[in-house]
């Protein structure tokens, strides 16, 4: 394992460079921290070189290179540190197709492991590096994985041309002290965006390479900054500056309101932890809207699974200052034995003017004494429905209460994400009447009858549903709670549009910017975070309507949109996905039912109706005919138009997701 120690002049910013005398002094300098010189004289002769070729070459590449490039900054942090990749990392590749229409695989391993090693080598005094020399005992390790990567590139022909690509890579980066508990977990990513060529001749890309390098550059930048100046891993480098053990102290959320819908730092995970909670936050008529003056209640179950005893157990509560207000800011559990199960409840009211759309809680678990083996908090959203509210309400249908004396079941392992987007930011984007509505139906339903539990529901409505609040639901939280061998459901409920040039099809989410394209979601990013989870089954419901592509200039018969670019939707697949129209036509929605007809379908179905064997068990293929048999209909007497719903893959009768379980009835 080779030692790469972290050296000041990196830190330097280029315009100290652009003086002599500065350059000169800061220069020699390093050099002299580097490699101590026995004879001062050779050094000053060195330095004098050193600082004509700085005179010379201002801020140039070798510079760069030799300052470690980009916008790395030095932290040094008083450590030794230990860096494990894990082989996702060395074994990382894009997969792209050439000029000729061959698959080709791009390795990118090698450059993401050197350009994380340089952005770990600014932030510790010394990085102990896989496969090299070993020296001084570490004080710590920093985990580095791979974690989303992306390749968008279309070719159409071989052709004398430029065509834009855009690459993103993202890694998932721990630290652990020298105990071995996880301090600090960050998932960070880097987007860059250039333009490769080809000659017309033969298959050969050019100019990949440098959108990689660019990429990865900045994810090391991401995690150059965030290790850098996080509190837990600076207090560590503390004690060990004034002599004590290198151990940290993970962070304890809830007595700080986390910002809404963001990683929390520090946290650790609930693998490691000898206590364990579940939730639940529900409203008094369980319609999932809190309304002035109706009671909610907190239910929470905690578990100490460890061989010691835990005292003081209690959960703080953040979030919506209404609800916090409403039901105080800590929840007592008390003393838990080894083996032990204790369970607490809080009810409170919403009285007076409640502000926005949506309300958050947060509860985080706490105890007394040493603030390790924390699990993770967990989140919940309620939709809020103030006094006075303007907005149109659901009219009389036979799907909105159909289900309020239904009796809960187990929950099972399923996680859901549903967004719903019916007012954008650009006013371009007309509303998508009752996608709220929607969203809030469909979360309702995956907890009764789907049996998901209220903490692994995640809900985003308009403002909510930026670019950034469905990438980081999909990308981050949707993989905590994911679990190994089980499944996860999406469903959007907004607008889609299509690229006329390569068909491909791109999510809007509530900040789409049609000017200049910014803020829109490719379906294949959606589908590839949801093949790279550990489920077994995943959904993906798309309930939107189609709108021209903002900045088409293209000429010619446009492409039709790319449905299925993904392999995750191939016969051994293990995603289903749910398209609510065919090409050419339009999704409808009904002010008679108060929501989309795809929708209003599916809870039909869900409920019931698309229980055709009477096995009490709505299987994804009974709800998929369900929906391609009566979606058109519904459609045909109330507009007088075709609309026919994609399922893909069809699931006949030997597709081993069409039992997957949507909705039980008993």
């Amino acid at each position: 394992m080779r030692t790469t120690r972290g050296t000041g002049f990196a830190g330097t910013h280029c315009l100290v460079l652009r003086f002599p005398v500065y350059r000169g002094i800061v220069f020699g300098s390093w050099l002299q921290g580097v490699f101590p010189w026995r004879n001062s004289l050779a050094f000053s002769r060195f330095a004098v070189c050193a600082y004509l070729l700085t005179g010379i070459t201002g801020c140039s590449s070798v510079i760069d290179r030799v300052l470690g490039g980009g916008d790395l900054q030095g932290y040094w942090l008083p450590l030794t540190v230990q860096v494990q990749f894990d082989p996702s990392l060395a074994n990382a590749s894009l997969d792209y197709t050439d000029a000729c229409r061959h698959a080709q695989v791009l390795p990118i391993g090698t450059r993401l492991e050197e350009a994380m090693e340089r952005s770990l080598g600014l932030v510790f005094e010394r990085i102990n590096v896989p496969g090299k020399s070993t020296k001084g005992t570490p004080d710590g390790k920093v985990d580095v994985a791979l974690g989303l990567k992306e390749l968008n590139l279309f070719i159409p022909r071989k052709e004398d041309k430029l065509f834009p690509a855009t690459v993103i890579l993202g890694v998932d980066v721990s630290y652990l002290d020298a105990s071995g508990q996880v301090i600090y977990e960050k998932k960070l990513k880097g987007e860059a965006k250039g333009e490769v060529s080809t000659d017309g001749r033969s298959c050969t890309v050019e100019g990949l390479i440098p959108i990689v390098d660019r990429a990865a550059s900045l994810v090391a930048e991401g995690v150059n900054k965030h290790l850098g100046s996080a509190i837990a891993i600076q207090q560590v480098g503390e004690a060990k500056r004034g002599g004590r053990p290198a151990v940290g102290t993970a962070l304890r959320t809830g007595e700080v309101s986390p910002p809404a819908r963001q990683p929390i730092p520090g946290v650790l995970s609930s693998s490691v932890s000898p206590l364990t909670f579940r939730a639940m936050v529900r409203d008094d008529n369980r319609d999932g809207q809190l309304h002035n003056g109706e009671m909610f209640t907190v239910e929470v179950e905690v578990t100490n699974s460890g061989s010691q005893l835990a005292t003081g157990v209690y959960v703080a509560l953040a979030g919506s200052p209404d609800m916090v207000r409403a039901l105080g800011e800590r929840l007592t559990v008390g003393d838990l034995n080894p083996g032990d199960t204790k369970r607490v409840e809080r009810k409170g009211r919403l009285d007076g003017q409640v502000a926005g759309s949506v309300g958050e809680l947060i509860l985080s678990l706490g105890k007394e004494g040493p603030l390790t083996g924390l699990p993770v908090p967990k989140q919940f959203q309620l939709s809020f429905v103030p006094k006075g509210e303007g907005s149109a309400q659901p009219g009389g249908n036979d799907v909105d209460h159909a289900l309020d004396d239904h009796v809960l079941g187990m929950p099972r392992k399923v996680a859901v994400v549903v967004i719903g987007v019916e007012a954008y930011r650009d006013q371009n984007f007309g509303p998508v009447r009752w996608a709220s509505n929607d969203a809030m139906a469909m979360a309702r339903y995956v907890k009764t009858v789907g049996r998901a539990a209220d903490d692994h529901v995640r809900v985003l409505t308009n403002a909510e549903a930026s670019k950034a609040g469905v990438e980081m639901a999909l990308e981050q939280w949707l993989p905590q709670e994911a679990e190994k061998d089980g499944s996860v459901i999406v469903v959007f409920s907004g607008l889609l549009t299509v690229d006329p040039q390569t068909g491909t099809v791109f999510l809007l989410p509530h900040d789409a910017d049609p000017e200049v394209g910014e803020h829109f979601v490719s379906l294949r990013r959606v589908q590839t975070a949801l093949a790279k989870l550990p489920v077994s089954r995943a959904v993906l419901i798309l309930d939107a309507r189609l709108v021209p592509f903002p900045m088409s200039s293209a000429q010619g018969i446009p492409k039709m949109p790319l449905w299925n670019p993904s392999r995750a939707l191939g016969p051994n697949g293990k995603l289903v996905q749910v398209v609510s129209l065919s090409d050419g036509q339009t999704a409808h929605s009904s002010d008679r039912v108060s929501h989309s007809l795809l929708t209003y379908a599916i809870l039909k179905g869900m409920k019931g109706e698309a229980d055709f064997n009477g096995d009490g068990v709505v299987g994804l293929r009974e709800l998929g005919d369900y929906l391609q048999s009566q979606v058109p209909r519904f459609v045909q007497e109330e507009f007088r138009e075709a609309q026919d719903p994609q399922v893909m893959p069809p699931l006949g009768l030997g597709h081993g997701l069409g039992d997957f379980p949507m909705a039980f009835l008993k």
